[in-house]
């Protein structure tokens, strides 16, 4: 087992989040909690248990926007990510769902406008089968998430597009140690994933999104060269910003093992390793009785 910091997803079926977060497993100052919720069928029993839970705590901005989807999955998929961010924070803050006030920074990130002596930071992604919710104190976090089924047309455009020329090589490299065609090419797939949530993760955590261009810095994904799964045990960084040599202690980049054939990171503004609890939860455990 390598020593990233990851323990394993540790299932919380039946047990109450509150007590959980304040008593069973506090968050620490050196640790990042992620919480895992996968996405069940879609059915109307659920769309009316569903509905009868956000309704009582979800805000304005949240209610337009669930009655603006038009598709049912990816209503869906809103509705309990929002539901998972909404019960969880609330935990950590002792508070009920429906006190979780959101601002917007200025490049579009999100944060919590309550004013507390330490800041709980947070970070949402969800993909096609599943969400994770990173959340710290004090440290900015983004989290990215990424279905490995996920159909690529070209990886080569794709990298051209989104990746430096060192980004690039570093994959091309990794890609030689595989004979085999079809073992390369899901290697491969697996490594642009995975470069990709890093460099998604990166950009969620500073806040900028689209506003900064994924090319205008380099990660050194330090790939695992002994697995097809090129993202398990790596220790990627932070290689250089607009052209600067950067600092790799500023921040903390990992991996997360979600299973599932699914490809997920984290990176953390903080110039120290994170130790990581994993928990994964269901839908269940997030609706009103």
């Amino acid at each position: 087992m390598c020593k990233n910091g990851l323990i394993g997803w540790v299932p919380i079926c039946g047990l109450n989040l509150k007590s959980l977060v304040t008593s069973g497993r506090p968050l620490l100052s050196n640790q990042v909690h992620l919480w895992k919720v996968p996405f069940p069928f879609p059915s109307s029993d659920l769309s009316a248990r569903l509905n009868k839970s956000y309704s009582k705590i979800f805000s304005n901005d949240e209610l337009i926007r669930v009655n603006n989807y038009t598709d049912q999955n990816s209503q869906m998929r809103y509705v309990i990510a929002r539901l998972l961010l909404r019960r969880v924070l609330s935990s950590y803050l002792e508070c009920s769902p429906s006190c979780i006030e959101l601002k917007y920074g200025i490049k579009g990130k999100p944060y919590l406008s309550v004013i507390t002596p330490r800041q709980l930071e947070f970070n949402l992604s969800h993909c096609r089968d599943s969400a994770v919710l990173g959340v710290c104190w004090d440290f900015e976090i983004g989290v990215d998430i990424e279905n490995g089924n996920r159909k690529i047309r070209s990886l080569d455009q794709f990298m051209r597009r989104f990746f430096t020329d060192f980004e690039r090589n570093q994959i091309v490299e990794f890609g030689k140690r595989f004979r085999d065609g079809n073992e390369r090419e899901v290697a491969l797939k697996n490594a642009v994933l995975f470069g990709w949530t890093l460099k998604e993760a990166f950009v969620k955590a500073t806040g900028e999104g689209i506003v900064r261009s994924l090319t205008s810095f380099d990660i050194d994904f330090a790939l695992n060269m002994n697995s097809i799964d090129a993202w398990k045990c790596s220790k990627p960084s932070i290689h250089s910003i607009d052209g600067f040599k950067h600092s790799q202690t500023q921040w903390n980049l990992q991996s997360i093992d979600i299973g599932s054939n699914m490809i997920g990171s984290f990176a953390l503004n903080s110039p120290n390793h994170a130790d990581c609890c994993l928990f994964e939860t269901n839908y269940d455990e997030l609706l009103d009785p």
